[in-house]
């Protein structure tokens, strides 16, 4: 967010229901332990370090308060009960340019921030169901895996805006532009992108 780049990243609930930043649903891979989130109080989980550092697992509130006010942020929902948008909209009701995105049908249900549905890399619908499906979640625009990003922009041609994802390097860029209108991406920060402001404000005429 320093650089002015926006930023994409998971949320999940604790047991005792705080909202924390963190993307895997077990602790396995990034803390070493053999615990759950959903399964395990916010107490416990300050415990652990992540990777070889001495960060811990952060809350949704404190991330928020490091967003500056040129920046964006898109906050991916994991969970998939109802209940879990009263707890997030006490959190961020109305910000403004933070997002919610999702591959759930919980997403659906949002409306108290602009919203996006999330197209990963898994097998799509007949082009009538899915067109049906995305009129009843009525997203503000769609996230695509790079490997359908091309399959949706002929589906819904201009209805919505399409941000791809995940980018990571210049030849990829290439490949894909002319089907997205702005890019989740990695590594890219140390090689030559010169694009990326123009996406920006691309992106920003038409989401806001």
């Amino acid at each position: 967010m320093d650089l002015g780049y926006s930023v994409e990243f998971d949320v999940r609930l604790t047991k005792d229901e705080r909202i924390v930043v963190f993307h895997d649903k077990s602790l396995k891979r990034v803390c070493n332990k053999n615990k759950i989130i959903e399964f395990t109080k916010y107490s416990d989980l300050k415990k652990f370090n992540l990777f070889n550092t001495n960060e811990k697992i952060p809350l949704l509130k404190d991330i928020i308060k490091l967003k500056n006010r040129k920046t964006f942020m898109f906050i991916e929902i994991k969970e998939k009960k109802r209940s879990f948008l009263y707890l997030l909209r006490k959190i961020i009701n109305h910000k403004n340019k933070i997002f919610l995105i999702s591959k759930n049908n919980i997403i659906k249900y949002v409306k108290f921030n602009k919203k996006g549905y999330i197209f990963g890399e898994e097998k799509l619908l007949n082009i009538i169901k899915l067109k049906k499906e995305i009129r009843k979640i009525n997203p503000d625009f769609l996230i695509v895996h790079k490997s359908k990003i091309i399959k949706i922009k002929k589906i819904f041609k201009n209805q919505y805006p399409l941000i791809i994802w995940t980018v990571k390097n210049q030849k990829e860029l290439k490949k894909y532009e002319l089907f997205y209108d702005f890019v989740i991406f990695e590594d890219l920060l140390n090689q030559r992108f010169s694009k990326t402001s123009n996406l920006f404000i691309n992106y920003k005429n038409i989401i806001n």
